[in-house]
C-alpha cells in the first residue's frame, strides 16, 4: 500500500503541473495565444496571395484581442 500511494503522489504532482501548463499556453496575452496564431496565419494566408483567407484569419485575431496594430496595418 505504501507503494501505491506514492505512485498516486506522482500522477498528481504530474496532473497539476500539466495543468498549469496549459493555464500558461492557454493565457490569451501569452504567446500561444489564439489572436497571435490566427495573425500569423493571416500573414502566411496573405504571402501566397490568399488575400480573402488571410482577411478572415486576420479578423479573427482581432475578435480575440481588437488592439492589434500590426493585424490593422496587414488588413
Amino acid at each position: 500500500m505504501g507503494d501505491e500511494g506514492g505512485r498516486g503522489r506522482g500522477r498528481v504532482v504530474q496532473f497539476v503541473h500539466r495543468l498549469k501548463n496549459i493555464q500558461v499556453a492557454s493565457d490569451p496575452l501569452g504567446p500561444g495565444a489564439p489572436q497571435h496564431a490566427y495573425g500569423n496565419l493571416g500573414s502566411v494566408l496573405s504571402s501566397q496571395g490568399r488575400t480573402k483567407e488571410a482577411e478572415t484569419a486576420f479578423r479573427i485575431a482581432l475578435s480575440f484581442r481588437p488592439n492589434m496594430a500590426d493585424v490593422h496595418y496587414n488588413l
